[in-house]
């Protein structure tokens, strides 16, 4: 499996270029929302919203096991259609990459 990581300003400028079969995980900030372009080549989207751990406020949404779930469930009951998994956040470096490396470790056994 291809995994591809993008910022929320690449989703805009780049997504409609991918030409595979892939799977979308799109990860906003709670309240927040990322416009999606059309793509015939999108064989599902998974919208989660958490924040990135910077300064830890227990009213706030942060990763946690029921995220997880969402994004294993997701990925089980779809990944067998497509060759590519497409992972978003904010700036493209922090949760899209960690979401994008658990889950290379988890389905190709390696998360470079």
């Amino acid at each position: 499996m291809r995994f591809i990581t993008l910022s929320k300003k690449e989703m805009e400028s780049k997504y409609f270029t991918i030409n595979e079969n892939h799977l979308l995980i799109s990860i906003n900030n709670p309240n927040e929302e990322t416009h999606i372009h059309n793509n015939r080549y999108c064989q599902g989207i998974l919208k989660i919203n958490f924040l990135d751990i910077e300064d830890i406020d227990s009213n706030e949404v942060y990763f946690d096991r029921d995220i997880a779930r969402q994004i294993l469930d997701f990925v089980d009951k779809n990944c067998a259609k497509v060759t590519t998994i497409v992972v978003h956040c904010g700036a493209g470096v922090s949760r899209s990459v960690a979401v994008a490396s658990a889950l290379s470790k988890i389905i190709n056994h390696r998360d470079d």
